[in-house]
């Protein structure tokens, strides 16, 4: 992807989808590490998905893609499917990496 540098004075590297981003992209649709940290502290917390997308910044269906791709398989303290941020983050990385690649064929 070329830039051109008057047009765009911040780029950054978007770990989810695996390109670039300029000042004049909307980052809000990536979540970080971070993000999916305080969605994981606000989850155990026991707030519902509305109040979790209202308090980082992203809307409810995004939360709730976020907390079935997180589950880990085990029930939480408050008896709901566990979500882990670290789950999540490896399976983003490894399908960025995985990326254009075919299956081994049987």
């Amino acid at each position: 992807m070329r830039l051109i540098p008057e047009l765009c004075k911040r780029v950054e590297f978007c770990h989810q989808w695996g390109h670039l981003h300029s000042s004049c992209i909307n980052l809000e649709f990536c979540l970080t590490l971070g993000k999916r940290w305080e969605i994981e502290r606000l989850y155990n917390d026991d707030m519902r998905p509305s109040e979790i997308a209202a308090a980082v910044g992203v809307t409810t269906a995004t939360i709730y893609r976020e907390l079935k791709r997180g589950e880990t398989g085990e029930l939480d303290k408050h008896f709901r499917p566990a979500y882990s941020a670290e789950a999540v983050e490896r399976a983003v990385r490894l399908s960025i990496r995985n990326r254009g690649r075919r299956k081994a064929e049987k």
